[in-house]
């Protein structure tokens, strides 16, 4: 039987295979890799195994043209942001507003 705690990081193994952890979770995630956990270092290899077998049991579909184009009419029409704009503003050491 798997300890809760060990749960965790298998969950954690999922989405680190789909490349998907960050922040804080993706370090404690690596540095849990690092003391060589044999359980999370072969589920993950067979996670990824199964994601790289995924795609290709997949029968490509080619949608109708009608849909097609509204599809891309849609993607076109879509207001895109860069992330870059979506990042908070960092202020500089000594450039603080003075009132």
């Amino acid at each position: 039987m798997m300890s809760t705690e060990h749960a965790h990081w298998l969950e954690r193994g999922d989405i680190y295979a789909l490349g998907a952890l960050d922040g804080v979770e993706l370090k404690d995630f690596q540095t849990h890799l690092t003391s060589d956990c044999a359980i999370c270092a072969a589920y993950l290899r067979e996670t990824r195994e199964t994601l790289n077998l995924l795609h290709r049991s997949l029968r490509p579909i080619t949608p109708r043209l009608d849909l097609k184009a509204r599809l891309l009419e849609k993607v076109r029409s879509e207001k895109v942001v860069p992330i870059a704009a979506l990042q908070p503003k960092r202020r500089r050491a000594g450039s603080e507003s003075r009132e």
